[in-house]
């Protein structure tokens, strides 16, 4: 069978059936080899969401424990019939825990998810699963096509040849279009759908709103001083056709052309920036009507999924991938090509630091923290970030770091940390602006002030709307590659390089979200987000 549901307990709401629920709860997962910290992580939550229940709906409803199985995968599920009652409304402390939106769930590794339907309140409790480092995968893979490849042209020139071109670059070629296939509906759907998980306008309104232009207006900064550091090495190309009034004639067309003429259009050529747009007015569109378009937002949310799901598998084949890529350069006679590879790797690595740096000199100044002391204080999950190149890994920690030891205000940071770590992304958007100024000197493509211009946009755009799942900053950096003009064959150079550089750029995603809303909190300005 493809989906099964085995009932636990079937109890009242009181307090004594809540213990009853949490303890079994605890002995299943226990027996299901789930570690004791996540059992007790677990068994709090359902019993901090049962006691809201209880309260909210009265102790003489029914409450059902069960354990659900959905293909390979299983959970175990709370159910409550009645009105709807979030938890996390009536209790500060689930943000760290529940998620009523199912993307950031899966974003952020958190254990539970909260779901009302059909007129029954549902928390589904899901196992914590170890986030495993893949980079011994990846350099296992590097090693080997290094050695394969390097080893076919020294001593078989010719049958490295055949290989190259009946086995390698076929099936690299497959893998590219696969990742195209899917980068511009995951764009899209993950740009509706995480609209619309905010749910309600109010609170879009009152606290979104703010930090949405912050997270915007930051991450454009980041992008232009990013641009502005490696200007040094690759600067504007002023020909004349780019100079005085086609230049300004190039950047109002830049504007403009956002709009499409039709809603067939940008799919059709491809248009990244049009796409976007279109996703974004019909997020915020059904985000106003959401009674009217449950229906629909239901459809796109199973749609997010599925897409998800298959950027997920294609992201299990990384490895595979690098062995094409660098079979490919060594088979071809383009081992070179892995020393140049290191230009922008090294100065991803540099700018990120920076960006701690710098930025945490600044947070200290406005919070008045000594400097040495904050970055004490973020070593834990900066290390933890770096060693998994995973924001989820981190959640937690992250977390402990801003309300116990950088003492931001708790409303702000269970609010603004599950959104920060899938929204503001400096560090993609260096990888991003890095890895296109390289690939577009490489491939001799003029890097006029308008074509800069739509790079910083893209990059700023892409480094939020992206989804923070494997394989998402790959499918945004094939978008602004196809937007920008540069040819798909970088693609394997900018995969490779992003393979790397995304432990240093995550890293560096943690570092900066703490110290900005480090700098939130010691402002004055931040009094309307606080709890009264």
């Amino acid at each position: 069978m493809f989906n099964s549901v085995d009932v636990i307990l079937d109890v009242k709401l009181d307090a004594s059936s809540i213990d009853q629920v949490s303890e079994t709860l605890a002995q299943n997962l226990l027996e299901d080899g789930i570690v004791s910290k996540e059992v007790a992580r677990s068994r709090i939550c359902v019993e901090e969401v049962m006691r809201v229940w209880g309260e909210q709906l009265g102790e003489d409803k029914e409450c059902r424990l069960v354990r659900e199985k959905y293909f390979s995968k299983s959970y175990y599920a709370v159910y409550v019939e009645g009105k709807s009652v979030d938890p996390i409304q009536y209790e500060d402390s689930l943000f760290s825990s529940i998620s009523n939106n199912p993307n950031m769930v899966k974003a952020l590794g958190l254990n539970a998810e909260y779901r009302y339907a059909g007129g029954v309140n549902k928390l589904m409790i899901y196992s914590s699963t170890k986030h495993s480092n893949p980079m011994k995968y990846v350099l296992f893979a590097l090693f080997l096509a290094l050695v394969i490849g390097s080893g076919l042209r020294l001593f078989v020139p010719d049958i490295a040849t055949m290989v190259a071109s009946t086995f390698v670059k076929p099936l690299l070629d497959t893998l590219m279009k696969m990742i195209r296939l899917i980068s511009v509906p995951l764009i899209f759907l993950s740009i509706v759908c995480g609209i619309n998980g905010m749910e309600d306008v109010a609170v879009f309104g009152k606290i979104g709103k703010r930090m949405i232009k912050r997270i915007i207006g930051m991450t454009i900064v980041f992008a232009s001083i990013c641009w502005f550091i490696i200007s040094f090495w690759y600067p504007l190309s002023f020909s004349e056709s780019t100079s005085s009034g086609n230049s300004i004639e190039a950047l109002l067309a830049l504007v403009l052309d956002i709009v499409p003429s039709d809603l067939v259009s940008p799919i059709q050529t491809g248009n990244a920036l049009q796409i976007i747009f279109v996703a974004v007015c019909l997020g915020v569109g059904m985000l106003f009507i959401s009674d009217d378009t449950t229906i629909s937002m239901s459809l796109l949310n199973q749609l997010n999924s599925v897409v998800q799901l298959l950027m997920r598998g294609i992201s299990r084949i990384l490895p595979a991938l690098i062995f094409l890529c660098v079979m490919n350069f060594t088979t071809n006679s383009d081992a070179h090509v892995l020393v140049e590879i290191m230009i922008p790797l090294v100065t991803i690595i540099l700018i990120c630091l920076l960006f701690v740096l710098g930025y945490g000199l600044y947070a200290s100044i406005v919070s008045k923290i000594p400097y040495f002391t904050l970055l004490k204080h973020q070593l834990p999950s900066y290390l933890l970030a770096l060693s998994t190149a995973s924001s989820a890994a981190v959640f937690n920690t992250n977390i402990e770091c801003c309300c116990e030891k950088l003492k931001i205000d708790k409303f702000m940071a269970i609010f603004a940390i599950p959104f920060g770590q899938i929204l503001f992304m400096p560090g993609a958007v260096v990888d991003n602006v890095v890895i296109t100024v390289f690939m577009a000197s490489k491939y001799g493509i003029d890097m006029t002030p308008s074509w800069v211009l739509s790079l910083i946009l893209m990059a700023t755009i892409i480094a939020i709307a992206a989804p923070p799942i494997p394989g998402g900053a790959l499918s945004g950096i094939t978008i602004i590659f196809s937007q920008l003009g540069l040819p798909m064959e970088a693609i394997p150079f900018a995969t490779t390089i992003m393979l790397f550089s995304d432990y240093f750029s995550t890293a560096c995603n943690i570092a900066c979200l703490q110290q900005e809303l480090l700098i939130e909190t010691s402002s004055a300005s931040t009094l309307p987000f606080r709890k009264k």
